[in-house]
């Protein structure tokens, strides 16, 4: 014989986050705004990748949505930031 193990379906939560990934420097960057185009929703969110000091690093910036299986996303640059 053998045994039998079987998973319960999946509910369907009712929000997941993305998580995008940036590199963030002291000159040269500027920032983005990410919104929800199709299929889920989503508060638009503003990614200032300028850091106040003299370095570069990854930063990752996360962003509530509601689950879609055909979620689709828009970054749009809105320009140079102070340096």
């Amino acid at each position: 014989m053998g045994s039998w193990l079987i998973n319960p379906p999946l509910s369907t939560p009712a929000q997941v986050y993305v998580l995008i990934s940036h590199l963030k420097s002291y000159v040269g960057m500027g920032t983005a705004i990410v919104t929800c185009v199709s299929g889920c929703g989503c508060d638009p969110s503003t990614i200032n990748a300028t850091l106040g000091f003299n370095a570069s690093l990854t930063s990752f910036a996360h962003m509530e949505v509601t689950p879609h299986p055909e979620c689709e996303l828009q970054v749009r640059t809105l320009g140079w930031t102070q340096t």
